[in-house]
């Protein structure tokens, strides 16, 4: 609990006095401050503006370009798993009888879940490592240039 609030006066490390390797401004903006006030903008608007804003990039460009990361679903690959497994399984069954077939079937169940949770677990990673990635992303306002944080 005690380093909840040890961090509570420190200001987020930006770019300090870096300068855009493209046009050599300082003029930057963090990405995820300025998709926010895109959505909002568009929010109240109730449009998208196609008129070019900060670096000629327009609201509709910005919200497509820099849209945070979605999280992906395992459904389709353990699907795709229990499917191939389970025609082995019907063939074990059809081949062997009804109890090998049925240990094939509870094998096959327990293969598929266990590739939903590996699968789970390494989407999970990835999302959170594309999104850190996301947080710490600066565009240069005059030309566009995107720099990592």
């Amino acid at each position: 609990m005690l380093g909840a609030f040890a961090n509570l006066g420190e200001k987020e490390a930006g770019l300090g006095d870096a300068r855009c390797p493209k046009c050599d401004a300082r003029d930057f903006v963090k990405v995820e401050d300025l998709f926010d006030t895109v959505v909002r903008r568009s929010e109240i608007a109730g449009s998208v503006s196609a008129t070019p804003g900060i670096a000629g990039l327009s609201d509709e460009q910005i919200l497509v370009k820099f849209r945070p990361p979605r999280r992906r679903s395992a459904v389709a690959r353990t699907i795709l798993v229990l499917a191939i497994v389970g025609v082995g399984a019907y063939f074990v069954y059809r081949r062997f009888g009804e109890v090998a077939g049925e240990f094939a079937i509870a094998a096959t169940l327990v293969i598929a879940f266990m590739v939903f949770l590996t699968t789970t677990r390494k989407l999970s990673d990835q999302y959170y490592e594309r999104r850190a990635t996301w947080r710490k992303l600066y565009m240069c306002q005059q030309c566009g240039q995107v720099v990592k944080g």
